[in-house]
């Protein structure tokens, strides 16, 4: 059974998973967020070997707080943005992000996110797989939809690299170039994702 979330803390959890020319469509995806009952936590394969400037290269496309979680615990808030910085995974664990080592290659650190959020939200945790190579996100996108949560890809046609969305399709709710993507998350997010969203008035 999913924990509850303490109070005050995001009605939803949105995982984001990237990697090989991820860069452009988070961008576009960040775009999109608006204030409301989210937050959002994005883990993207990165060298752990040199100091990452994705928050600040992110920052200017995102009106919500983003931060390069740093901390070994930090309590999840709602409108804000969390990275995962280069040289660690991170688990939701009882209302916060736990940092966790990087672990062998080849990485899961998307896979990692998501099984958290799927075993700590159930239908509250959203997961969406971006552009890259390999596989990593597909199983924990198929465990956020067992357990009743809401799930993306970007559709591979639009992806400069494909395999990633590609491995993870099956188990996808909603297959979306990424602008598409991130208007049809927040209309699921505004109308409690289950619901259907009403159609726009002629």
């Amino acid at each position: 059974m999913p924990n509850e979330l303490p109070v005050n803390s995001p009605d939803f959890v949105v995982g984001i998973g990237a990697s090989a020319g991820g860069i452009e469509p988070v961008k576009i995806l960040f775009t999109r967020f608006k204030h409301d009952s989210t937050a959002f936590v994005l883990a993207m394969h990165l060298s752990p070997d040199h100091r990452s400037h994705l928050a600040e290269v992110l920052q200017k496309y995102c009106s919500l707080e983003l931060t390069m979680l740093e901390a070994p615990t930090t309590p999840i808030a709602r409108n804000n943005v969390y990275l995962v910085p280069p040289a660690a995974s991170v688990t939701l664990e009882d209302g916060a992000l736990v940092l966790g080592p990087l672990g062998p290659q080849p990485r899961r650190t998307i896979d990692t996110l998501f099984l958290s959020l799927a075993a700590e939200l159930g239908e509250r945790s959203i997961g969406i797989v971006l552009s890259g190579l390999g596989s990593d996100g597909a199983v924990g996108l198929k465990a956020i939809r067992k357990a009743g949560g809401l799930t993306f890809v970007q559709s591979p046609q639009s992806a400069e690299f494909s395999s990633m969305p590609q491995s993870a399709k099956g188990s996808a709710r909603f297959s979306m170039e990424p602008a598409a993507l991130g208007d049809e998350l927040m209309a699921r997010i505004a109308n409690g994702w289950a619901a259907p969203v009403p159609s726009p008035t002629p």
